[in-house]
């Protein structure tokens, strides 16, 4: 029996010892084709505090050296084994961080999983790879069309973005970089002289974040444009529709109402007020206005808003002032959000070719499930929407799932005939394809795995 204790205290020690093992892991990064700032370089992620700083995604505290003065910046720390993401910073401050590219970004930062010691390979700042030893720099022309958009202030449009330090101003600075109309077609230009690399920007009716665009997520990196610059040659790059990834742009849909709810039962709501916002905003991000209110008492909180269709990012705040960074949960990774490109994440709303009123689901605060039976929900008829109905190509089917409990999907003839069925459906949302189904009159089902059912006509052009 003693033989077992001493067993088993040794395999708790040994499991003690292993959970407190660290790893050294270096951080290199290649300055040689941009300006530091001040000489300094940093890093920041969501390894700092496991490092033994303050905080985790907080520039100007993990300082990078270049002892050799190679331009190679780098640092070496002590790290448990895991996967970590983080961004290199040119300076102390966010907006003078990288934008990393998409084919080697993981939520819009760079990636490391550590499980020895590890010296992750050197790249060029805001790259994929080393510097190149040969830099071309070319005129680079960017185009957006406002054709849709109430001119900014002063009926200025401008552009903000990491490459603005290359072409003579702050990084990240809206309202310096400014484009011009000169034929009055309501397309902006303007010309800057880049060297190689990759580039992100984004649009600003104006000139200060808040009449920046919300960039949708089929053509964003990071929440941003990306440019990858190529010479030898002068580049002129697509027209874009601001905010959206269109090279043309279409008259925009009438704006809809929607209703953003949150489950607050398990919190304990500010006496300062619970908000919404987001960048449907005008300006965007404007956290304690729009408040949320509980009519009924049941402890969830709801907010109209009459929303133009498109796709927007929000969050819910709990507290004007006690929350200023709101909810703080990863909703990428829980499945209805998006990286805001700076280590934290955002709720996504997508109402694009929406064109009736629409409810939210019920989140948990801080979740993307829900405790609200699903049931319940369902017997509101906005919580089982088919748009856009009629359709001739595809159509998208959203319901309220915050269980995440399995749903079949049939689509059947009036005179009853199932044509297609799509079981254990666990999100909020499956896709309808025509593929050769014959126009007329068809019936949407939701069984959910308790046997309710749910009906809507839908119609194929």
């Amino acid at each position: 029996m003693r033989k077992i204790y001493l067993f088993t205290a040794l395999f708790l020690a040994l499991g003690s010892w292993v959970s407190a093992q660290t790893f050294s892991v270096t951080l290199q990064v290649d300055m040689q084709n941009v300006g530091t700032v001040a000489d300094t370089v940093s890093v920041a992620g969501n390894f700092q505090a496991a490092a033994g700083f303050a905080s985790d995604w907080t520039p100007g505290i993990t300082i990078l050296t270049d002892a050799n003065m190679d331009l190679i910046y780098e640092g070496t720390f002590q790290l448990p084994a895991g996967s970590y993401e983080y961004k290199f910073v040119n300076g102390t401050a966010w907006g003078q961080d990288e934008g990393v590219p998409g084919a080697c970004a993981v939520n819009g930062n760079r990636g490391m999983t550590i499980s020895a010691a590890t010296t992750v390979p050197v790249v060029c700042f805001g790259s994929c790879t080393v510097c190149p030893t040969n830099v071309d720099t070319v005129n680079v022309t960017f185009r957006v069309d406002m054709t849709n958009e109430n001119p900014g202030v002063g009926d200025t449009v401008s552009i903000a973005g990491d490459f603005q330090s290359e072409a003579g101003f702050s990084d990240w600075t809206p309202g310096v970089t400014i484009l011009t109309d000169p034929d009055n077609d309501k397309i902006y230009t303007g010309t800057f002289y880049l060297p190689e690399g990759t580039y992100s920007y984004k649009y600003i009716n104006g000139t200060a974040w808040g009449q920046d665009e919300s960039v949708p997520s089929a053509c964003a990196v990071n929440n941003n444009r990306e440019l990858v610059v190529v010479g030898p040659n002068d580049m002129v790059l697509d027209k874009v529709c601001f905010a959206t990834c269109d090279t043309v742009c279409t008259p925009p849909l009438p704006a809809i109402n929607v209703t953003f709810r949150v489950n607050m039962s398990n919190e304990i709501v500010s006496a300062n007020g619970l908000f919404v916002a987001g960048s449907f905003q005008d300006p965007a991000w404007v956290k304690n206005v729009l408040q949320m209110t509980d009519g009924n008492g049941d402890g969830v909180y709801e907010y109209t808003e009459s929303i133009v269709p498109n796709e927007y990012q929000y969050k819910y705040y709990n507290g004007s002032n006690g929350d200023p960074d709101g909810e703080t949960a990863d909703f990428e990774a829980l499945g209805c959000g998006a990286s805001n490109g700076i280590g934290g994440y955002n709720r996504v709303l997508d109402i694009t070719g929406r064109l009736t009123d629409t409810i939210l689901p019920i989140y948990d605060y801080n979740g993307c499930t829900s405790s609200v039976s699903v049931e319940d929900e369902l017997d509101n008829p906005a919580y089982f929407d088919v748009f856009p109905n009629p359709f001739s190509s595809t159509a998208r089917v959203e319901f309220a799932n915050g269980t995440r409990q399995p749903f079949t999907l049939t689509l059947s003839t009036i005179t009853g005939q199932v044509v297609r069925t799509e079981g254990n459906i666990r999100n909020e949302y499956a896709t309808i394809h025509k593929n050769g189904l014959t126009p007329g009159l068809y019936f949407v089902t939701l069984q959910s795995a308790n046997g309710a059912r749910f009906s809507k006509k839908v119609v194929i052009e």
